[in-house]
């Protein structure tokens, strides 16, 4: 997967980067997997540096749909936020709630000022949400990316 994202993602977020014509078609079933893996997974925040606070989801009770219509509802706000790590007090490691609560209304900022933090893990990670399959991760994974049609 690194590989793919060095060759194809560089210049932009994996979770915005559009299929291409020529794309080998392991990538466009990647590709075509995400609406798959938005749905079903969901970044552990450590620091928030790693995670696109616009596209990539990382309020964990939020379907992605909700999620995209809920940061586009912000923007307006502030168009200049890159990443999550853009609401975490840096030297605390604690949300900025004020300005989440400024961002997202209060009852809303408040429940994602709730979010953990989780600064052991060292940079962001993806985790799965549900799994109502009861598949191990190798297995979802697999599933992904050679049963796309």
């Amino acid at each position: 997967m690194k590989i793919f994202r060095e060759k194809f993602c560089h210049w932009n977020s994996f979770w915005m980067v559009e299929k291409r014509q020529g794309d080998p078609s392991i990538w466009q079933n990647i590709l075509e997997a995400r609406k798959t893996i938005l749905e079903g997974s969901c970044t552990i925040i450590a620091n928030g540096e790693d995670t696109d606070i616009w596209w990539q989801p990382w309020i964990p009770w939020l379907s992605y749909e909700d999620f995209r219509k809920t940061m586009e509802g912000i923007r307006d706000k502030a168009p200049r936020l890159r990443t999550v790590s853009d609401l975490i007090i840096q030297n605390q490691g604690s949300w900025n709630k004020r300005y989440v609560c400024y961002l997202f209304g209060e009852a809303l900022g408040m429940q994602i000022s709730s979010i953990d933090i989780v600064g052991d893990l060292g940079k962001d990670r993806h985790g799965v949400k549900k799994n109502p399959f009861g598949l191990s991760k190798k297995e979802i994974i697999y599933h992904l990316l050679w049963n796309v049609t």
